[in-house]
């Protein structure tokens, strides 16, 4: 057989090179200070939404909470292929929660963006540790 066969029976699976990198950064510390920042930044323009401040403020505030929302999703996309997939993913219960979250939100941004509204009643939950 071939030398990957040697070294990786057919009966194991191995990671791939994406699985791995995604892997450390999704187990490093930036990934973790990262998100934390962004929550907490999120969490602020969230509670400038009660304030009156204008169509033009607004607007800066949806593109805000946009760009928050695709920062949670490659978190969770990182997350799950460091983890091997879905089932493994899930084998943390915080896992759950968090993805959970983040496709509420998702769906949440899909109806503010075909004109409804939601995601920043939603969002807030993403503070909650899990």
């Amino acid at each position: 057989g071939s030398a990957a066969s040697k070294l990786y029976p057919a009966s194991e699976l191995h990671p791939t090179s994406i699985q791995v990198v995604c892997n450390r950064v999704a187990r490093g510390p930036a990934l973790r200070y990262f998100i934390f920042i962004s929550i907490v930044v999120n969490t602020i323009s969230m509670a400038y939404r009660d304030v009156d401040c204008g169509d033009k403020c607004q607007n800066i505030l949806n593109g805000i909470e946009s760009a928050f929302q695709i920062v949670f999703l490659v978190e969770i996309i990182i997350r799950v292929m460091g983890t091997g997939g879905l089932a493994k993913f899930f084998v943390k219960s915080s896992n759950s929660f968090d993805l959970f979250i983040v496709l509420l939100t998702s769906a949440a941004q899909l109806a503010q963006w075909a004109g409804g509204a939601g995601a920043s009643v939603t969002r807030a939950l993403k503070v909650m540790p899990a």
